[in-house]
């Protein structure tokens, strides 16, 4: 799965500009069963004013 959302909005009376991208994959893993493994990366920018975000998480679920 991957997303992208761009916006503005006003905050502190600022125009504030906005982008972010999420990828999202998940597999699950054959031989083991109920086990799976799942990637999601987050990118966040916010050009005019706030911080950036970049997220890795890597998640192993399994099932018993």
């Amino acid at each position: 799965m991957a997303c992208h959302v761009e916006g503005e909005f006003t905050a502190g009376g600022a125009d504030q500009e906005h982008r972010e991208t999420n990828i999202d994959a998940q597999y699950a893993v054959s031989g083991i069963e109920g086990l799976n493994l799942r990637a999601r990366y987050a990118c966040v920018r916010v050009e005019t004013g706030g911080g950036n975000i970049n997220a890795l998480c890597l998640i192993a679920d399994y099932s018993f």
